[in-house]
């Protein structure tokens, strides 16, 4: 294997620094600056493969600095720019990008997107990691652009009374990374607000380990399908 080395320029109030200092298309690549008066840091790294179960397990290094309260000092400005050509999930997300700041004690996500193949287009949007009573919490609004409605359907398994046409679909969610409770609530379905999906949410109790059973996903998703279709 060829040893790979960190370039970095350093002078009196400044810290700039690349990795790794060649860089092919099939390599990781992470790049920063660090003002020290005042401390500011800002960073940009781009992946092709991003495994965010790993970032968000409870023993990771980023989950131990949130606990810290570390990255929540008010004094402490950061800034970056997160991309990944694939995402290992349930099933591979492409084209992730994120642009992320922690400012005055609060972590924002500001935006995200994502691909799911050619099914779908994701946008994440309001993010706000917060530290409530020693537990993580994300709040934010996801937006769901229906590309391929057919193939959609047929990876879940639809039954065809149930096949709906739906081409956008916007909620807003509250995630307990401690807890692993999830609530999504003010569901939009083609800018039309649906009562009877948003009661069928308030009555789910849902956990973020019935998201990794394919079994249950499957389910799970034709059951709301059913609540829509009335």
């Amino acid at each position: 294997n060829k040893k790979k080395s960190v370039n970095y320029i350093l002078k009196d109030n400044f810290l700039s620094f690349y990795y790794p200092t060649t860089k092919s298309d099939h390599e990781d690549s992470l790049n920063g600056l660090v003002n020290f008066k005042p401390f500011s840091l800002n960073l940009k790294s781009n992946f092709n493969k991003l495994d965010l179960t790993n970032l968000f397990n409870q023993e990771s290094l980023f989950i131990s600095l949130l606990k810290s309260k570390i990255l929540f000092n008010k004094n402490l400005s950061i800034y970056g720019d997160l991309i990944a050509k694939k995402v290992l999930t349930f099933d591979t997300l492409d084209n992730f990008s994120s642009k992320f700041m922690i400012e005055k004690g609060y972590l924002d996500l500001v935006e995200a997107k994502f691909y799911w193949h050619d099914y779908a287009r994701f946008k994440v949007l309001d993010n706000l990691l917060s530290l409530d009573n020693e537990n993580l919490i994300l709040d934010g609004k996801l937006v769901i652009y229906v590309q391929d409605l057919k193939k959609i359907f047929r990876f879940f398994q639809t039954p065809k009374k149930l096949r709906k046409k739906i081409e956008k679909i916007e909620l807003q969610f509250n995630y307990n990374l401690d807890e692993k409770d999830l609530n999504i609530l003010n569901i939009i379905i083609d800018n039309k607000t649906n009562n009877n999906l948003n009661e069928f949410f308030q009555e789910k109790n849902l956990e973020k380990n019935h998201f990794e059973n394919m079994i249950y996903l499957k389910k799970f998703i034709n059951e709301i399908l059913e609540v829509y279709s009335g």
